[in-house]
C-alpha cells in the first residue's frame, strides 16, 4: 500500500485529501499544518512515507525551507509540492521536490502524478 504524507496548512484539504486518499487505497501516515511540524514528525517517522504532499506557503515554515530539511534528513524522499502560487515553482524543485502541481489540482492529475513519481523515482 502507498503511504502518503501531507503538509498543508489548510485544514479542509487535509480531511478531503485524506478520504480521497482513503477510497484509493492509499495510506495517509501523518499529517503537519506547518513546516516546522512537519519537519518534527518526518523525523520520527519509521518506516517514511512513499510520497509527501508539500504546501508552499505556510505558518512558520515555508514549503520550500521545509522541503530542503527533509531533503537534508532524507534525500530519497519524494515530495509532491502543491500550490496556487506558480512562482515557486523554481524553487521547489531546485529544494528537491520531484514534481510540482498548481492547486486547485484535479485528483486524476494528482493520483497520475504519485504513479509517475513512484514508478520512475
Amino acid at each position: 500500500m502507498v503511504s502518503i504524507f501531507i503538509v498543508d496548512d489548510d485544514e479542509n484539504l487535509h480531511r478531503v485529501y485524506r478520504s480521497f486518499f482513503t477510497m484509493k487505497g492509499i495510506d495517509v501516515i501523518a499529517s503537519a499544518f506547518d513546516g516546522s511540524e512537519a519537519v518534527k514528525i518526518f523525523g520520527k517517522l519509521n518506516p517514511r512515507p512513499d510520497i509527501l504532499l508539500m504546501d508552499y506557503r505556510m505558518p512558520i515554515k515555508d514549503g520550500v525551507s521545509t522541503t530542503k530539511e527533509i531533503r537534508q534528513m532524507d534525500p530519497a524522499s519524494k515530495i509532491i509540492f502543491l500550490s496556487a502560487d506558480e512562482t515557486a515553482r523554481d524553487q521547489a524543485l531546485k529544494a528537491g521536490a520531484i514534481s510540482f502541481l498548481i492547486k486547485p489540482v484535479r485528483f486524476a492529475h494528482l493520483l497520475e502524478t504519485i504513479s509517475e513519481v513512484l514508478v520512475n523515482q
